[in-house]
C-alpha cells in the first residue's frame, strides 16, 4: 500500500521519475524498516506467507529494488549472498543484502534452509537477470494475485483497468 501511496504522489505530480532512487534508497527503505520493526516487536505474522519457498515472508519490493541497485556493481554477485561478511559491512547500502541480514536475524538455519529461492536465485550469472526475474516474480506473485490486489484502493489517481476474460498478467505491459 505504501508504494501505491508513492504512485499517487507521482501522479499527482509531487514525485517525478528523477526521484524514484532517493524515493526507494531514503523513503522506502526508512519504511521497511519501521515495518520490520513492528513485525519482530509485536511478533506479526505474514499474510499469505509461503514459508521457505517464498522470498521473504513479508516483503518483495526490497530484493526487487535491491538487485536493480546491484545490477552495474563489479565487486558484489548474486553469489555473494552466502558471504556473510559481504552481507553485513554492504546491508546499510543495498536493499537486498538488507533484506537478507533481516532474514539471517530472524529465522535460524543457512539461507538454503531457510529461504532456498534466494538461494537458488544466487546461481544466477548477473544481477541484471535477477532483477528480470524478480519484476516478473512480483508481477505473478504479488500484482497477479487478488488475495493481495484486492486491497489496494482503486479511483481516480491509481486507476484498476479490468482484464479481459482469460487474459493473464503476464500479457499486460510491465509497470516499471
Amino acid at each position: 500500500m505504501f508504494v501505491c501511496f508513492l504512485l499517487c504522489l507521482e501522479a499527482i505530480g509531487l514525485l517525478n521519475k528523477s526521484d524514484h532512487g532517493v524515493i526507494v534508497t531514503r523513503v522506502f527503505s526508512k519504511y521497511v524498516s519501521i515495518v520490520r520493526m513492528l513485525q519482530t516487536k509485536y511478533w506479526l505474522e505474514p499474510a499469505g506467507s509461503r514459508g521457505a519457498w517464498g522470498l521473504d515472508d513479508y516483503c518483495f519490493l526490497p530484493f526487487y529494488w535491491g538487485s536493480s541497485q546491484l545490477v552495474h556493481h563489479d565487486a558484489i554477485t548474486p553469489a555473494s549472498i552466502h558471504d556473510d561478511r559481504i552481507v553485513q559491512e554492504n546491508a546499510n547500502e543495498f536493499l537486498y543484502l538488507d533484506s537478507l541480514l533481516f532474514i539471517k536475524a530472524v529465522k535460524r538455519g543457512s539461507i538454503s534452509e531457510t529461504s532456498p529461492l534466494l538461494s537458488d536465485i544466487s546461481g544466477v550469472m548477473s544481477w541484471e537477470k535477477v532483477n528480470r526475474g524478480l519484476l516478473k516474480m512480483y508481477q505473478v506473485e504479488c500484482l497477479g494475485k487478488f488475495p493481495i490486489a484486492q486491497h489496494f484502493l482503486f479511483g481516480t489517481i491509481l486507476r484498476m483497468d479490468p482484464a479481459s476474460e482469460g487474459e493473464h498478467v503476464s500479457n499486460r505491459a510491465p509497470l516499471a
